[in-house]
């Protein structure tokens, strides 16, 4: 479920790139699991910007014939558009982070998927670093697991007894 997730959401940053070169921004050239890049760069090699980490999170329900889940995802944003973040070349290369910030955005909110809601956003905001500033955004989605059937689960009474039956003469 996960590969599936993380497939989907790739696609959606990678289908706007013509969208950020159209703006004279940098595509999302690194795509990738998160584990602390932003505020441990020295911990993994070969950091490219600008990049999306992805943080995903499945909370399961069975109610016996599916499960049902509520995905939580978070994108982990970082544009690095000026050597340091807090310093700005100009006003308008510092305003240019929002505009690339609802593209993704935009992007994200109408994702389509074959294996989960529309996504929900529920929450954004900075993250500061002291010497760089990333942004968060958080999504919720509902996604379903229907349970293969097995061939032997009993139901009830005689059916339940051929079913058996049949399964036993099947392996003698």
């Amino acid at each position: 479920m996960r590969k599936q997730i993380l497939t989907e959401l790739y696609n959606c940053i990678d289908a706007i790139a013509p969208q950020l070169e159209a703006i004279d921004a940098l595509p999302i050239v690194t795509q990738d699991i998160y584990r602390g890049q932003p505020g441990n760069p020295e911990k993994f090699e070969g950091i490219i910007l600008p990049a999306i980490w992805w943080e995903l999170s499945i909370l399961w329900e069975d109610d016996g014939t599916q499960q049902h889940g509520t995905v939580s995802i978070t994108a982990h944003i970082e544009l690095d558009l000026a050597p340091t973040a807090s310093i700005m070349t100009s006003r308008d290369e510092g305003l240019k982070r929002y505009e690339i910030l609802a593209l993704i955005q935009d992007a994200l909110d109408n994702m389509p998927s074959t294996i989960m809601s529309k996504l929900r956003r529920v929450d954004e905001q900075p993250v500061d670093l002291d010497v760089n500033v990333y942004e968060t955004i958080s999504y919720e989605a509902d996604v379903y697991r229907y349970k293969k059937k097995n061939k032997y689960t009993a139901t009830t009474g005689v059916d339940a007894k051929l079913t058996l039956n049949a399964a036993l003469k099947e392996h003698l």
